[in-house]
């Protein structure tokens, strides 16, 4: 894992497990990632959007310690073209976190889809 990444999740195999490669979240709690197939019969990784949340939350704090109000402002505000990287950075997460809260309060999956 790059410099940055081990930074930025703690060197954890555990944050990589959460984040990474998972496509759907469900909004329940568990604290594991599991494979299954999805409505589609396409398998893919399953995590859970409660885990999630408490883990972005947590990565907040021991990163950038925004607090809510400024978090907010992250996702609305857009950055130009040759921002530095820290502009999007802030920006992708702040829509990571906004989605993941929004999974949890309204009891909804969240899929990532590119």
């Amino acid at each position: 894992m790059p410099y940055s990444n081990r930074r930025f999740f703690g060197g954890s195999h555990i944050w990589r497990k959460r984040i990474y490669d998972v496509e759907l979240w469900r909004p329940c709690s568990f604290e594991f990632v599991f494979k299954a197939e999805d409505v589609g019969g396409n398998l893919v990784l399953i995590g859970s959007s409660v885990a999630l949340l408490r883990q972005l939350e947590d990565l907040t704090r021991r990163t950038w310690h925004a607090r809510p109000d400024v978090l907010a402002t992250w996702a609305f505000n857009n950055f130009e073209h040759g921002a530095p990287l820290e502009n999007g950075a802030r920006f992708a997460f702040a829509l990571f976190l906004q989605l993941a809260r929004h999974s949890v309060e309204e009891k909804l999956p969240m899929r990532l889809d590119w």
